[in-house]
């Protein structure tokens, strides 16, 4: 109910019907009723469809399993992320398509980097819509924040906003400058004589193949275009390892279905577990039967 409107604001219905086709998948994952009911209200209160919704639920549970996030702390994360990219999901095709997408990219760099999957995540919400707007993708971004983090031992957080601070100092009349002095050029000609932009992504990585060279006015350059001192360290850690930038960037774009995979994995080992579990408790029964014990609870029962 719509608080002091007197008039329902979601569809109790609607509610019931979600919940009945999410909560079968979900429980099988440990989810319990009222967890999954918060978070699809959350979806429905954004007037997603049902269909929309359940998928958008989904993808939240498996990254929430997979990554060892909180259920709610996952939702608003991966809503983070279609947000930074501008993906808003209208029906349930693609929710499969864009938060799948994210979910598989998140999951395989928090597996094969050093980052967690929360970092990840905190990372690209403090970038924001910076990254998309300066032409960087979101596999790409997931390897530059798995290197700044690994080389910095800094939160997710802090290389987020330092590559925010990258995108904006690149274009800058500082920085123009200094990467023409190293011969990298922040704009082209297009097909129709028209000077345009180039991408923050294309530029990145002609800095960071110029920095293996091994340029010795490489700290005036990396001054200008981390907009000071503040984020030098942090911008120069991620740059100066182009190694793990490329390594990082492969395992993104190649992670199609990898969160799938790896749901399955996990719940292979838990069902074992509980079979095991099941196993030794009828062992255990019966070893108390054999030993004498089913006489004396008999007897005491006679």
């Amino acid at each position: 109910w719509g608080r002091g409107y007197g008039k329902p604001t979601i569809n109790v219905d609607t509610i019931r019907q979600s919940l009945e086709e999410t909560n079968s998948a979900l429980e099988e994952q440990g989810y319990s009723i009222e967890a999954v009911t918060d978070e699809t209200i959350k979806y429905i209160r954004q007037a997603e469809a049902m269909a929309t919704t359940n998928e958008l639920v989904r993808q939240s549970a498996m990254l929430a399993t997979v990554d060892n996030f909180a259920m709610a702390e996952s939702v608003k994360g991966l809503e983070a992320v279609l947000a930074a990219y501008g993906l808003r999901a209208k029906t349930a095709g693609e929710a499969t398509l864009f938060a799948g997408r994210a979910v598989d990219i998140i999951t395989k760099v928090a597996h094969y980097g050093q980052i967690s999957a929360q970092d990840l995540v905190r990372g690209i919400e403090a970038t924001g819509k910076a990254a998309e707007q300066a032409g960087i993708s979101l596999e790409f971004l997931t390897a530059l924040l798995e290197t700044g983090v690994r080389n910095t031992a800094k939160s997710g957080s802090d290389i987020g906003n330092a590559i925010k601070a990258l995108t904006v100092g690149i274009y800058g009349d500082k920085g123009q400058a200094q990467l023409a002095n190293f011969g990298i050029a922040t704009t082209f000609i297009d097909e129709k004589g028209l000077e345009r932009a180039r991408s923050a992504q294309a530029i990145i990585l002609d800095i960071a193949r110029a920095l293996k060279e091994g340029n010795v006015n490489a700290q005036k350059m990396l001054l200008a275009i981390s907009g000071g001192r503040y984020q030098y360290s942090k911008i120069s850690a991620i740059l100066k390892d182009e190694e793990e930038i490329l390594r990082m960037w492969a395992e993104a774009v190649d992670s199609a279905g990898f969160a799938d995979r790896q749901l399955e994995i996990q719940m292979n080992t838990i069902n074992a577990k509980i079979k095991q579990l099941e196993a030794n408790i009828q062992e255990f029964g019966s070893t108390l039967i054999n030993s004498g014990i089913g006489d004396w609870i008999k007897k005491g029962i006679d």
